[in-house]
């Protein structure tokens, strides 16, 4: 599992996690999770989420994950706001296996 903030970096996760934005500058919301251990076979949940404890609402939006090719380890995830473009959101994801 991981919380990543809206910048690629790890705020929470399970031992060995790590997280990074991809293909910045110039494409916003793509974002790569690596479990450390193979995830290809796992169950992937994600929802675009607050990483801190303020009691407010999360940005609204669109958040997708596909396997990372190439990397059985990493999963590969895709955040939109409201209107489908691509959008900086932060997000919690698991790998349910």
């Amino acid at each position: 599992w991981a919380v990543v903030n809206s910048d690629g970096s790890l705020v929470h996760g399970s031992a060995g996690t790590t997280a990074s934005q991809l293909f910045k500058p110039g494409v916003d919301g793509s974002y790569e999770v690596d479990f450390g251990s193979d995830v290809s076979q796992c169950s992937l949940l994600a929802g675009l989420c607050r990483t801190d404890a303020a009691n407010l609402d999360p940005q609204p939006g669109e958040i997708g994950t596909a396997y990372r090719n190439g990397n059985s380890e990493a999963v590969y995830v895709k955040t939109r706001d409201s209107s489908g473009a691509e959008a900086d959101r932060s997000f919690h994801l698991a790998a349910v296996c």
